[in-house]
């Protein structure tokens, strides 16, 4: 490899993959393994929700703890998106009962004060899983 490596840019969204990636990958990486252990690197990459050894492989060379999916990545912001939509029912009961000129009760302020945990929560943990992804 030169001094000069040309960088180029995908030229449509997935063209490699779901895991980000903007750039195309033109580079070739060759390992050298035993047969016992391809089949325990597919397997691993199998188990672990990856759809190529080659995407598993890349995952964990390029960061020190051990990487989920995109397929693990994609389930867990969809189950998020569960949680919030049942946090959104939740506050449209308690301002509904509100509106209808109810009293804010105990039941109703232990509901919000465990929409608030829940909300700080996933906050915490998607934000944690975009920085993981950064470095």
């Amino acid at each position: 490899m030169g001094d000069t490596i040309e960088t180029v840019l995908k030229k449509r969204h997935g063209q490699a993959g779901p895991d980000g990636q903007a750039y195309l990958r033109s580079f070739r990486l060759e390992l050298r393994v035993s047969y016992a252990e391809l089949s325990a690197i597919r397997d691993r990459a199998k188990s672990a929700g990856f759809t190529s050894v080659a995407q598993f492989v890349r995952e964990q060379a390029l960061h020190s703890t051990a990487s989920d999916s995109p397929t693990q990545r994609h389930k867990a912001v969809l189950a998020c998106g569960y949680e919030l939509n049942r946090i959104g029912n939740n506050i449209n009961q308690i301002v509904r009962a509100l509106n209808a000129g109810r009293q804010l009760d105990d039941e109703m302020l232990l509901v919000m004060m465990q929409v608030q945990d829940i909300a700080s929560e996933h906050f915490i943990r998607v934000t944690a899983q975009r920085d993981g992804a950064r470095e």
